[in-house]
């Protein structure tokens, strides 16, 4: 089992298909420094620490996926990223909440998506976070956290719509937002 590394001007498209990793996978899907690429119609079912890892990338669509039984969070993105749309996917019963978005993020839509029974307690562990929490490591979640004035975080994710998605059940909060700025949560 390896990660799937997806190159810049791709689409994977998987028509249904259903992928598990073995216990050890890192991520299922990784993108990193690439832009314009789409991953839909995927079941990812467990055998990962990360469902989707998104490391500083432009103009990316993950729709119509479904994200089960992840080792930590079904979608992480990460760094400086613009234009990350994530939407009618499903995220349930990963161990450490659904979505975490850390970092310099704009111009996204988080629209449609169920995220419902993830685990994890915790503000940063809640179904869909925005934070500014500073990273000291792109390549895990498992940053600690340090005590900052919010005055001090220079990247937060700013100018996003967080708009009709069903979040429910989930064992910390619904939405948790830190140092984010301009984002628009509507009707979830």
């Amino acid at each position: 089992d390896e990660t799937i590394h997806v190159p810049a001007n791709v689409s994977l498209v998987g028509n249904d298909t259903t992928i598990k990793g073995d216990a050890d996978l890192m991520y299922a899907v990784q993108l990193e420094d690439v832009h314009n690429v789409s991953i839909s119609d995927v079941t990812f079912s467990g055998g990962y620490r990360f469902g989707i890892y998104i490391i500083n990338c432009q103009n990316v669509l993950v729709w119509n996926n479904r994200i089960t039984n992840a080792g930590t969070k079904a979608l992480c993105v990460i760094g400086r990223n613009e234009y990350i749309h994530v939407v009618n996917n499903t995220a349930t019963e990963n161990a450490d909440g659904a979505f975490l978005f850390n970092g310099d993020i704009s111009n996204c839509i988080i629209q449609g998506n169920s995220v419902y029974q993830n685990m994890g307690a915790g503000n940063m562990r809640a179904g869909i976070v925005l934070s500014g929490m500073p990273i000291q490591n792109l390549y895990d979640t498992n940053n600690p956290e340090v005590d900052v004035y919010l005055y001090e975080l220079t990247e937060a994710p700013h100018d996003n719509v967080i708009k009709d998605n069903i979040i429910q059940g989930n064992h910390s909060s619904g939405i948790y937002s830190f140092a984010g700025y301009r984002n628009y949560i509507i009707d979830n």
